[in-house]
């Protein structure tokens, strides 16, 4: 992205962080966290420094306790190329995501489409009926809040707590594991008018809340982008499983098909009964590449 762009990125990272008093981190406070002067802080924010060293980018990306995967990214950004200048000018951005439903078209697995903000774009009916929510999306036109597609939201809203009790073996490392791909997909785009829209959403669900200002403390950092899956009380019983992900880059973001992979004899089963069942039917959900936000946030 440009310096200015990549300024408000900065700017954006920086208020994700409170100090001892509940304070979102001013200027000053991240000039002490990396050793540098309040000057050089609120000249990059602005855009206004335009060589980026590779020990400041480095002292940037500490102070700000990125993970493994949000540092790539974050590194990606100082590029000082736009995301949207990334693909051909001949590529229309919906070719990707045409190619990604053809596939989910014809898979025989649980499947759905996601974007850099956990939206779900688009889902099979088998992967709905495993999140219990196959009613919701086969009358998707009727649902009037938008975070009702967004993948983070379920997992972390109160309404959907039955489903975090039912993901295993471990409940608090898949939550941490879902959030930190959440911070990694969406880091270029922190920025973004939606983001910060979503953002404050997501805040009002406190175990949200706590998972994402504890998630620097994990010691496990993130270095695989999926886990084996336990999840019990599901309407086809239990099922225990991993995904592939299968990607296509885009100027609006890269966009992700995942495929539900299953690692045992009887979810394998399960899954083809489903698939067999209607399961192969496409819901589309969330809009991609546009969103639309309320006029506070633009």
């Amino acid at each position: 992205m440009d310096r200015k762009k990549f300024g408000q990125l900065i700017a954006a990272l920086r208020k994700e962080h409170y100090d001892e008093f509940g304070a979102v981190w001013t200027q000053t406070k991240l000039a002490h966290e990396t050793n540098l002067s309040e000057t050089l802080i609120g000249n990059i924010e602005r855009g206004a420094k335009a060589n980026l060293e590779p020990d400041l980018l480095l002292n940037l990306a500490t102070a700000l306790h990125l993970t493994t995967g949000e540092r790539y990214e974050f590194f990606a950004a100082a590029s000082g190329v736009d995301p949207i200048e990334i693909s051909h000018d001949q590529t229309a951005p919906t070719t990707g995501l045409h190619t990604l439903l053809s596939i989910m078209k014809n898979s025989q697995l649980p499947a759905a489409i996601f974007d850099v903000y956990s939206d779900i774009v688009a889902i099979n009916h088998a992967a709905a009926v495993i999140g219990g929510v196959q009613k919701m999306f086969a009358n998707a036109a009727t649902v009037t809040n938008p975070l009702m597609f967004n993948s983070t939201y379920h997992y972390f809203a109160p309404e959907f707590e039955p489903l975090r009790r039912a993901v295993g073996p471990n409940p608090q490392q898949f939550a941490y594991r879902n959030m930190m791909n959440f911070r990694i997909n969406s880091l270029r785009y922190r920025a973004e008018p939606y983001f910060r829209y979503l953002l404050m959403n997501l805040m009002r669900s406190n175990i949200f809340q706590i998972t994402w200002r504890r998630l620097h403390l994990v010691e496990e950092d993130h270095f695989i982008d999926t886990v084996p899956i336990q999840m019990q009380g599901t309407p086809v019983g239990s099922v225990h499983f991993t995904t592939s992900t299968i990607s296509s880059i885009t100027k609006y973001g890269t966009l992700k098909l995942m495929l539900y992979v299953p690692l045992s004899w009887e979810t394998s089963v399960a899954f083809q009964r489903l698939v067999g069942d209607g399961g192969a039917r496409i819901y589309s959900l969330a809009p991609w590449p546009y969103k639309q936000v309320p006029a506070d946030f633009v």
